[in-house]
Parts: C-alpha cells; sequence; structure tokens
C-alpha cells in the first residue's frame, strides 16, 4: 500500500524567462482621455466620433500596413482636427498610466536575472512613447512589436515568431496579457500563462510568484 503523503507529483517546469504584453498590464491605458481633448478641441459642439472607422484604422497602423503618418493624416478628419501632426501626437500619445507596483516587481526580477521580453500589438506612436516615460521599460531585453513585423494577436505566428527571435522555451517561459484569447493562443504554443488584471495587482503578483517559485 502506498502512503499517500509519497505519492509522485509532477514537479512543475522551472519558469527562466518572462514574456509581458504592454497595454493593460505594464501601462494601463483609456483612449476616452484623447477622445476628450478631440471633441473640446472640435470646432462643433458634438463630435460625431467613428469608432468603427477609427478602429479600422488602428488595426492598420497596428499591423503596420499604414505608417504613422498615414495614420494621423487619415485619423485627424474623423476628430475633425485642426492642429498640427506634433499636437496630435502628443493628445494620442497621452493615454497612459504607470503601473508602479508592477513595475517594481519587473525591476526586481531584472535584477535577478531573469530575461524579460515585449510581446505587444501596439502602433508606433505608443512604443515610442512609452519608452522616453516609463524606466521600466529598460529592464526589458527585447520586444516584438506588431506594427513591426505585420502580425497582431492572437495569431500564433506572432507567438512563434517570440519563440525564434527571444530563443525561449515556451514550456518554461511565462507569458503574461490582460486578453483571454491572446492568453489561450500563447498556451496553445506551449507556454505558461497568466491573465492579468490590473486593478487587482496583488492578487496577480502572488500567482506570478507562485509561478516562479519566489
Amino acid at each position: 500500500m502506498t502512503c499517500s503523503c509519497c505519492t509522485s507529483h509532477p514537479i512543475p517546469p522551472k519558469i527562466t524567462s518572462i514574456i509581458f504584453d504592454i497595454g493593460n498590464v505594464l501601462t494601463p491605458f483609456d483612449y476616452n482621455r484623447a477622445y476628450d481633448r478631440f471633441a473640446a478641441l472640435a470646432p462643433t459642439d458634438s463630435l460625431q466620433l467613428d469608432h468603427a472607422a477609427l478602429a479600422a484604422l488602428q488595426a492598420e497602423v497596428e499591423s503596420g500596413r499604414i505608417t504613422c503618418e498615414e495614420f494621423i493624416c487619415r485619423v485627424r478628419p474623423l476628430f475633425s482636427f485642426t492642429g498640427s501632426n506634433e499636437e496630435f501626437i502628443s493628445i494620442w500619445e497621452d493615454i497612459f498610466d504607470g503601473n508602479p507596483p508592477l513595475h517594481a516587481f519587473v525591476a526586481e526580477l531584472a535584477a535577478r536575472g531573469v530575461p524579460l521580453y515585449h510581446l505587444s500589438t501596439i502602433g508606433c506612436i505608443h512604443r515610442k512613447y512609452l519608452f522616453r516615460k516609463f524606466p521600466a521599460f529598460t529592464h526589458f531585453r527585447d520586444g516584438i512589436y506588431s506594427y513591426e513585423v505585420g502580425l497582431l494577436k492572437p495569431d500564433p505566428r506572432i507567438f512563434r515568431l517570440a519563440i525564434e527571435r527571444f530563443g525561449v522555451s515556451p514550456e518554461r517561459t511565462l507569458y503574461i496579457d490582460d486578453i483571454p484569447a491572446n492568453c489561450e493562443a500563447g498556451a496553445r504554443e506551449g507556454f505558461i500563462t497568466l491573465c492579468y488584471d490590473h486593478r487587482d495587482h496583488t492578487t496577480m503578483e502572488k500567482k506570478m510568484r507562485e509561478k516562479l517559485f519566489i
């Protein structure tokens, strides 16, 4: 008779690297900030924003099918915006908040020598802004940004590209994202995943530490 306390259980693999999504993970964001500022500058009292057209243009720029300059040119009329391109960028990029407890955890992980990477659906305007704004981004060794590679999550090819480019073993890599479909896509490619909620960082960090055995 085998004692239950001696029953063998599989030992989970040691995580050796972590891949982070950016938006609503490292940096919560709210597009309404930009929409409200554009509305305040519009020549009419009631701006009727075509959200479907805007979403389509965001997908175009985030997939690299159009340049930042083309994006600005085509989005300006949606907001009836008459200011300069520089003013447009300053409004469009200022939608992010920091996530101080997660940034502190990232710094701790980097100090421990854990390789950290980005995997993000993002456009060029926001990527440039985030790297200027938040020092935590300096802790990352590399990143894959959708507009540079022409792939959007949850396309499985972007996860396979991450495995190849970062040189990681997915079964020993934690992938953190806020969107369940992206976590599921990562899991199908073999990653250990965590669906992150920035509104409950304490619980999320506990789960991360459990997975990392720290």
